[in-house]
């Protein structure tokens, strides 16, 4: 059996969890083999050859198809032309997603900082972490 699939699947985007379409095209082969034995529907696919009963009259071909559209999208899945960019993101979510620099860490944690420094257990916990390390 020859399949040649094109459309387009939605997927959640790796980069701002919003919807994103990206593109199908595959093309493949599945062998069909008829076999005496009674084989369990779980072994019936062994990567290479989908095998049937001689009194076998129908074949179900979804889950073939779902994996071959499955493992022809992309690892990295994103809006169209945001490998680099942002592309179609949702800009809302990247900025809740942005990594702080260490300046503006340090900022939102300075009050915190301060403090631990003030409190004698914190202290002692410092120096038993540096006689760790």
């Amino acid at each position: 059996m020859e399949f040649d699939i094109e459309g387009k699947v939605t997927v959640q985007c790796d980069r701002c969890l919003d919807d994103c379409d990206l593109p199908v095209n595959y093309r493949g082969e599945l062998a069909v083999k008829f076999t005496d034995e009674d084989i369990p529907e779980s072994e019936r696919y062994d990567g290479e050859v989908l095998w049937l009963g001689y009194n076998e009259n129908t074949l179900n071909v979804a889950q073939y198809i779902y994996e071959s559209i499955v493992l022809s999208l992309p690892y990295q899945r994103v809006h169209s032309g945001t490998a680099e960019g942002t592309g179609g993101c949702d800009p809302e979510m990247l900025e809740k997603f942005r990594i702080v620099t260490q300046e503006e860490f340090d900022r939102l944690t300075g009050p915190q900082q301060e403090a631990m420094a003030e409190n004698p257990e914190w202290e002692k916990l410092r120096r038993l972490k540096e006689e760790m390390e």
